[in-house]
C-alpha cells in the first residue's frame, strides 16, 4: 500500500510538471475574438484608414499654419545630409519624447519645432528624419493596432521614417533604428512594428506619406487579412 501510495503521488507530480512545462514552452496564444470585437475592429480599421489618409494630412498642415508659423525659416544645422547613425545619436544624446496632451488631435508639427525644442512625439521624431535624410527618399510610415491581451491600452500607434540603404529597408524613430529587412515591403515593415509594440496584437492599418509634403502615397486597411 506504501509503494502503491508512492507511485500514484509521483505520478501525480510528473503530470503537474509536465503541464506546467507545456504552458511555459508553448507560444503565446492571441486572446480569442468575439463577433462584436471583431465587427467594432473592422469599424476602428476603417476610421484609423480614413483618418490616416484624409484627415492627418490636411490637420497638420493647418496646424503648422496656425501655431507653427514662427519655426517656418528656423534652419536645422548643419544643413548637409544626415546619415543614419547621426540621426541616431541625435535623437538619443539630446532629444526627449513627450505625449501629446490629452486635448491635442494628432499632427506632424514642423522639422523645425522638433529642432527649437527637442522634443516630441513619435510624429516629429519621423518628420525630422525624413528632414534631414532627404536624399534617402523615404516616406513616414504610420501604423495603428489593436492589442486584445493588453489590460490598459488596447489600441496602439507608431509613426517611424522608413527608407532604403541599398536593397534593404531600414526604419528610424524614437524606438531606435531598426532593420535591415532584405525582403522588406510595407506590410512587412509595418507588420514589425506592431510585433515590436505587442506581442499578439493585431495590425488595424497603415499609411505611407511624404516626409516633406505629407502627401498621402499609399497603405491600407489590414483588418480583412488579420481577422478571418
Amino acid at each position: 500500500m506504501v509503494g502503491s501510495g508512492t507511485t500514484s503521488k509521483s505520478r501525480s507530480t510528473a503530470r503537474k510538471i509536465a503541464k506546467i512545462t507545456k504552458k511555459i514552452s508553448s507560444p503565446v496564444q492571441r486572446k480569442k475574438i468575439g463577433s462584436f470585437t471583431r465587427m467594432m475592429l473592422r469599424l476602428a480599421a476603417f476610421f484609423s484608414f480614413f483618418g490616416m489618409k484624409y484627415i492627418y494630412s490636411g490637420w497638420s498642415k493647418l496646424w503648422r499654419f496656425l501655431l507653427d508659423g514662427k519655426y517656418k525659416n528656423v534652419a536645422i544645422t548643419p544643413s548637409v545630409q544626415w546619415k543614419p547613425a547621426e540621426v541616431l545619436a541625435f535623437f538619443t544624446k539630446e532629444c526627449k519624447w513627450v505625449k501629446d496632451p490629452w486635448y491635442y488631435v494628432d499632427v506632424i508639427s514642423r522639422p523645425q519645432r522638433f529642432w527649437v525644442k527637442k522634443q516630441g512625439d513619435c510624429d516629429e521624431y519621423a518628420c525630422f528624419a525624413g528632414t534631414v535624410m532627404n536624399k534617402y527618399n523615404g516616406c513616414i510610415l504610420s501604423v495603428n493596432w489593436y492589442n486584445p491581451q493588453s489590460k490598459d491600452k488596447k489600441f496602439g500607434g507608431h509613426n517611424v521614417y522608413v527608407f532604403k540603404d541599398g536593397n534593404a529597408m531600414w526604419h528610424i524613430g524614437n524606438w531606435g533604428l531598426f532593420g535591415p529587412y532584405t525582403k522588406g515591403t510595407w506590410d512587412t515593415v509595418a507588420r514589425s512594428i506592431v510585433t515590436n509594440a505587442d506581442s499578439g496584437a493585431i495590425m488595424l492599418a497603415y499609411s505611407v506619406r511624404d516626409p516633406q509634403t505629407l502627401k498621402f502615397k499609399g497603405g491600407r486597411s489590414m483588418l480583412t487579412k488579420e481577422l478571418k
